[in-house]
């Protein structure tokens, strides 16, 4: 639902599921939401923890697959690990640009090394 705001879709939302399953003997569910739906955020999160493990994860990832990368010899499968570091790589690069990770930095550059 693009141009519409999370109350609004949630309020559509209901009012769609209250329609295709009402019957006479349930209860109406837009009387209990007579004030609308209110979402309600955390005013906290803790990124630093999300970060974490998004560097780990690249990192891990990485890491296996210049390993395999080194030790394959099948031209075909060479390839398909070429192609698989290349999409890591892709996914990854925000990681690193947003954290400046000195470890994933330099991943990184192997990575573009390998490929390059």
């Amino acid at each position: 639902m693009l141009g519409v705001s999370e109350r609004e879709a949630a309020e559509q939302a209901l009012r769609e599921w209250i329609r295709r399953n009402a019957d006479e003997a349930q209860k109406r569910l837009d009387l209990y939401a007579s004030h609308g739906i209110r979402i309600i955020r955390p005013e906290t999160v803790n990124i630093a923890v999300f970060q974490k493990a998004e560097v780990m994860v690249a990192k891990e990832e990485l890491q296996r697959l210049l390993g395999v990368l080194e030790s394959v010899k099948d031209p075909e499968y060479k390839r398909e690990t070429q192609l698989e570091l290349a999409k890591a790589l892709r996914m990854f690069k925000p990681v690193c640009t947003q954290t400046r990770d000195p470890e994933l930095l330099e991943l990184l550059a192997q990575v573009e090394k390998q490929l390059g």
